[in-house]
Parts: structure tokens; C-alpha cells; sequence
């Protein structure tokens, strides 16, 4: 039932277990696709969990630049005695080990951004004329660099009644955005 699952979701949130907590999460929001404070605690863990895998990924790419440090004082492979040594069996293994972390870190990254983003649209889907849901979504796709998810957001805001400041702060964020986008930045 979608109580049992929001109780789960609450338990295993309690506990630290972020991860088991979304899954819980996402089957009670499938269960009641309407219900926007369950969605948007959804968001908040997704953004949470999006953040702690870009973190991760950021690791591994260290990692994996620190097991290619050897190499340096090592003999160029082009000479005969770099030859003879061969490639360091310890520093091969490290920096294949890193990549790996960096792969799945950046697999896990991308999805629950993904699943982030999804679950913000999702709520302001449910409430259109909701001004919080729509900058939650832009700023949701701006942190996690869903760029045209991000632009799109951001000038439906502009359709609101807002502030000359806070409007023209959004024009210049949109025209950061567009620049970065379009030159393969972002």
C-alpha cells in the first residue's frame, strides 16, 4: 500500500539509507502521483543523492590522475630499458580500479540528476501556476546542468509578476546559460 511504502521511505531515511529511502519514495509517488509534498521531499533526496555521486565521481578522477603519478618517474616506454620494466603492474591495476569508480560514479551521477529533474517537471505539471515549483525546476536543471531544462524554466518565470531585480537577474542567468550552452560549455 502507498502508507507501507511512505512509512519504508520514512524509516529508511531515518536510518541514513538515502539510497533504499528514494527507492521507497518513488514507488509511494507512483502510487500517489499527486502528492506534491511527497514529491518534492523526492526532489530534495534525488538533489542530495545527484551531489554525493558528483562528489564520488570527483574522487575517482582524482584517484585515477594520483595512480598515473608513478609514471612520471618512470623511463619512457620508448627507450629500451622503460621497455624492459614494462608498465607498472600496481599503478595499471590503481588506475583501472579508479576508472571504474569514475564510470559508475558518473552513471549514478547522471541518473538521479535525471530522476531529479523528472520529479521537479512532475510537480509543476500538478501545479502550473505554482512560481516555488517552476524556480525549483530551473534551479534543480541549473545545479545538475540540464541546460535547455534549465532556459525553459527560467524564462516561464519571467512570466510571473516579479520584481524588476529578480527578473533581470533571471534574463542574465538565461543569457549565461544560452552562451555556455553554445559554446559546449556547462
Amino acid at each position: 500500500s502507498a502508507v507501507a511504502h511512505k512509512d519504508l521511505a520514512t524509516a529508511l531515511e531515518k536510518k541514513g539509507r538515502v539510497d533504499e529511502a528514494v527507492a521507497a519514495w518513488t514507488q509511494y509517488s507512483k502510487l500517489r502521483p499527486r502528492d506534491v509534498g511527497a514529491l518534492q521531499h523526492l526532489g530534495q533526496l534525488e538533489l542530495g543523492q545527484a551531489d554525493r555521486f558528483f562528489s564520488e565521481a570527483q574522487l575517482a578522477s582524482l584517484a585515477q590522475q594520483d595512480a598515473g603519478v608513478g609514471s612520471a618517474f618512470r623511463p619512457s616506454s620508448t627507450e629500451k630499458f622503460g621497455q624492459a620494466l614494462g608498465q607498472d603492474p600496481i599503478a595499471a591495476a590503481m588506475s583501472g580500479k579508479a576508472g571504474a569508480q569514475l564510470q559508475e560514479a558518473s552513471v549514478k551521477y547522471q541518473t538521479a540528476a535525471t530522476q531529479a529533474v523528472t520529479t521537479y517537471q512532475q510537480i509543476v505539471k500538478l501545479r502550473p501556476g505554482d512560481q516555488q515549483a517552476l524556480f525549483s525546476l530551473a534551479q534543480a536543471a541549473d545545479t545538475l546542468r540540464q541546460i535547455p531544462v534549465a532556459i525553459g524554466a527560467y524564462k516561464k518565470l519571467l512570466n510571473f509578476n516579479l520584481d524588476a531585480a529578480t527578473a533581470a537577474q533571471i534574463r542574465e542567468r538565461i543569457k549565461t546559460l544560452q552562451q555556455s550552452s553554445s559554446t559546449g560549455g556547462g
